[in-house]
């Protein structure tokens, strides 16, 4: 004869299974095995009332002790119930109140919860000590946020819709705002241009993001540039004759409002067709904008790099391997500087003229060496303009020394794209 049943708590598992387990005793106290039948009820009171729910279901006992998991409809859990059980061999058992197990019962304080998804609650819950740990989606400021037990700290803040009418200064404004914010496309409203907000590709990746395109280069041979971008382009560079798309990172020369109006500090490389090849520098102190720099003949350098080096750009095959430019670095990262120590570059359309190649943002020594190479954006080097050239020294401003003997051409990059922060 069946004599004991010892039930533990009941744990939900939402929304519909419960989990039920106890332990069977005989007469003697010993505990049963084997396979044993049992009817199981949901009661609407203690004694009496009436049995809402019922199964009979078939467990395997092992000294003494089984597992089985209900399925009961969400709706009869939303009132008080108690458990019936009736073994087959005979007995009967005193129902017990249904319970949730504590972890359950935290469970139900969420306001829903959808396959796998919280949605938490709205902005009027308080922070306070009693609440630490607690997580509310503020509506006014569309952030997710965490009570610290004194204050709510913002773990996510949604990125508004974008249009012109919320445009912020810049793709830095835009990051810091909205920390989340992915590599795209954004309107910006810079201080210079206000009342005229545009679009702009944002890199929100690289070194933290907050990369405010200015322009892009396809980097062509000194002499298929059609002189657009190049280091004497006085159309572009000076008067701000914008062209292309700088809403996009496609192969192509542009160059667009931001140029003129978005200040910064740091000053970024990066390859088209490999945005992981690039280059970035900080400068000691925040410039105006890029048009004012690159307008100012005056030689400065770059207070420190922050990644890459002029080997990590985008390389054409072949370039920047072997013997020489990979040998030794340069000195020095900046604007208007010079690959070395020599004359005859020829100048910049500001006037900079200086060493064997001149750049308007590139890298260089203050001495000459054979094994090194200067150059960067806007070079020039010996008379020749680039988009981006470089200059090597005992061999030009040749891919290798094998193109610049043969002539076949003095292009030694592919296409990059200039951002500011």
């Amino acid at each position: 004869m069946i004599l004991a049943l010892l039930l533990s708590q009941l744990a939900f598992a939402a929304p519909t299974q419960i989990g039920f387990q106890g332990r069977l005793l005989d007469a003697e106290g010993t505990p049963v095995n084997g396979e044993h039948a049992l009817t199981i009820g949901l009661h609407t009171e203690q004694t009496n009332g009436i049995e809402v729910w019922s199964t009979n279901v078939t467990v395997p006992v092992d000294d003494g002790y089984f597992h089985t998991t209900l399925t009961v409809d969400d709706a009869l859990l939303a009132q008080a119930l108690w458990v019936s059980t009736g073994v087959a061999l005979g007995g009967s058992f005193p129902r017990q109140r249904l319970t949730s197990v504590p972890f359950s019962r935290f469970a139900e304080t969420s306001t829903n919860v959808i396959g796998g998804t919280v949605q938490p609650g709205d902005s009027a819950a308080t922070c306070d000590a009693a609440s630490t740990g607690a997580i509310k989606w503020n509506t006014t400021e569309g952030a997710l946020q965490v009570c610290d037990g004194g204050a709510w700290t913002t773990l996510y803040r949604a990125l508004p819709a974008q249009t012109a009418a919320t445009a912020l200064a810049d793709c830095k404004a835009i990051k810091t705002a909205h920390p989340h914010s992915t590599d795209g496309v954004y309107w910006i409203e810079p201080a210079l241009l206000s009342g005229s907000p545009f679009q702009v590709y944002c890199d929100m990746t690289t070194d933290g993001g907050g990369w405010t395109l200015v322009g892009k280069v396809m980097g062509a041979d000194h002499d298929q540039d059609s002189g657009i971008l190049d280091a004497t382009d006085t159309t572009r560079w000076v008067n701000k004759s914008y062209i292309g798309d700088i809403t996009s990172l496609s192969v192509q020369n542009a160059l667009g409002q931001s140029y003129e109006s978005v200040p910064f500090t740091d000053f970024m490389l990066q390859g088209l067709l490999n945005s992981s090849r690039s280059l970035g520098w900080r400068m000691p102190s925040q410039h105006a904008n890029l048009h004012a720099t690159f307008n100012s003949s005056a030689q400065q350098l770059a207070q420190s790099v922050l990644f890459g080096d002029h080997s990590t750009l985008d390389w054409r095959s072949g370039c920047f391997a072997g013997t020489g430019p990979d040998a030794t670095g340069p000195q020095f990262y900046g604007f208007n500087v010079p690959s070395d120590s020599g004359t005859g570059s020829g100048a910049l359309f500001n006037g900079r003229n200086a060493g064997w190649c001149v750049s308007l943002a590139g890298w260089g020594r203050s001495n000459q060496n054979s094994y090194y190479s200067g150059g960067g954006l806007g070079a020039r080097c010996q008379g020749r303009t680039h988009q981006m050239g470089r200059h090597y020294w005992g061999f030009g401003d040749g891919c290798n020394a094998e193109s610049w003997n043969s002539s076949v051409g003095v292009r030694s990059f592919n296409a990059h794209g200039f951002f500011v922060r």
